[in-house]
């Protein structure tokens, strides 16, 4: 999961490349030299990057998962609160759709990966944790209003996320959170030295 970041902006790279054609043997143009030099430098910082053992203190815990999309990236990161102590449980991107979406679809496809993650984890951790709750924390009001509304949509594509999430998470609660506060930023927006922070 602490790796996401880096790992999205290769295959983010690789998409561009895809995009504009581009053979194996052809060199790169300047711009994508720079992204690749950049994404070089990020991966000879991680040596740098400690990543803290998890212990959990109370079998009784809460699950947070925060989402976020950019135009390129949309993902999930999913904390376990313990105690008034979090720590990063796991984290999860995909490189955005060819076909350009909106920033709320992105959002949408965003927070319906945190729904997937949350059975990956109710699942994976069902004899080790009980989850008292689970919170979903969406940076997106449109998003947010699609869940919380009893109306369904007209549109096809947000109907049948919206479904998916409430079919698989209908015990969960959702939340806003501004853009500034939500640590799935770092996946979409990422700096090295925000790593050693999550």
């Amino acid at each position: 999961g602490v790796l996401v970041p880096v790992t999205i902006t290769v295959r983010v790279i690789l998409q561009n490349l895809w995009k504009l054609k581009y053979d194996w043997d052809v060199p790169l143009g300047d711009d994508l030299q720079k992204d690749w030099g950049t994404v070089l430098k990020k991966l000879d910082d991680l040596k740098n990057v400690e990543i803290p053992r998890w212990i959990v203190k109370s079998s009784v815990v809460s699950l947070h998962l925060f989402s976020d999309s950019s135009r390129d990236i949309y993902g999930s990161c999913a904390y376990i609160v313990d105690n008034n102590s979090s720590n990063l449980l796991m984290a999860k991107a995909r490189v955005a759709p060819i076909k350009a979406l909106t920033i709320p679809k992105l959002e949408l496809l965003s927070a319906l990966l945190s729904s997937r993650l949350v059975t990956f984890i109710l699942n994976t951790y069902k004899l080790e944790l009980k989850f008292e709750s689970i919170h979903l924390w969406i940076d997106n009001q449109a998003v947010l209003s699609w869940l919380i509304s009893s109306n369904e949509s007209k549109n096809l594509f947000i109907r049948n996320r919206i479904q998916e999430i409430k079919t698989k998470v209908p015990f969960a609660h959702f939340h806003y959170i501004s853009t500034d506060s939500t640590p799935a930023d770092l996946i979409t927006k990422f700096g090295i030295n925000d790593i050693n922070n999550c």
